[in-house]
C-alpha cells in the first residue's frame, strides 16, 4: 500500500480541525451572544415591573389623598349638621343625621380603609388611619368640645398627610428618573 503523502492529507486534516474549531467557537459564541440577550430581556423585564409598580403608587397614594380628602369633607358636614342640632336642642348628639350624609360618610370610611393598604409608606398608611380615627371620633363624641377637638386634630394631621404624600410622589419620580439616567 502506498503511503499518502503529506501534501494531500495535512490540508485535509487541517480543514477537519479547522471547521470542528470553528464550530466549537461559534457554539460559544452563541451561547454567550443567548446569554446576554436573556440578561438583557431580564433586565428590561425587571425595569417594566419597576415601572409598573411606581405607577401603581403613583395612583394609590392619589386614590387616598381623595378619599381623604372626601372623608374630611364628610366629616365637616356631620360636624356641622350634630352643631345644627346642638344649637336647636341643646343636647350633642341628641338626633338622628340625615340619611346621605350618613351615606357619604360611610362610603368615604370604606373608600379610605381601601385605598390605605395599597400604599406601600408605611408613614402615609399611619397618617391615614391617625384621620380615619379622628374622624370617626368626630361622629362619635359624647361632646361638642371633644368633637371639635378631633375635627381640628384630624384637620393639622390632614395636612401634615398631604406634605407627607407629596414627598413619597416626589420621591417616586425621582426613582423614575434615576432609571432612565
Amino acid at each position: 500500500m502506498e503511503a499518502i503523502s503529506p501534501s494531500v492529507w495535512f490540508p485535509v486534516v487541517t480543514l477537519v480541525i479547522g471547521v470542528f474549531l470553528k464550530a466549537l467557537f461559534d457554539a460559544w459564541s452563541e451561547n454567550r451572544k443567548a446569554g446576554f440577550e436573556k440578561q438583557a430581556r431580564v433586565e428590561k423585564r425587571k425595569e417594566i415591573i419597576f415601572l409598573q409598580r411606581i405607577d401603581l403608587q403613583r395612583k394609590a397614594l392619589g386614590d387616598i389623598q381623595i378619599a381623604l380628602s372626601d372623608l374630611m369633607r364628610c366629616t365637616t358636614v356631620m360636624y356641622l349638621a350634630e352643631s345644627k342640632m346642638y344649637h336647636e336642642s341643646g343636647e350633642w348628639g341628641a338626633g338622628e343625621l340625615a340619611s346621605d350624609v350618613c351615606d357619604q360618610s360611610r362610603s368615604a370610611f370604606r373608600q379610605v380603609t381601601l385605598a390605605k393598604v395599597r400604599v406601600r409608606d408605611e408613614h402615609v398608611r399611619d397618617m391615614a388611619e391617625r384621620i380615619s380615627k379622628l374622624c370617626s371620633q368626630v361622629s362619635f363624641s359624647e361632646s361638642r368640645d371633644d368633637s371639635e377637638d378631633a375635627l381640628i386634630a384630624a384637620g393639622r394631621i390632614y395636612d401634615e398627610f398631604n406634605e407627607k404624600v407629596g414627598e413619597s410622589l416626589r420621591a417616586l419620580e425621582d426613582e423614575e428618573q434615576a432609571l432612565l439616567i
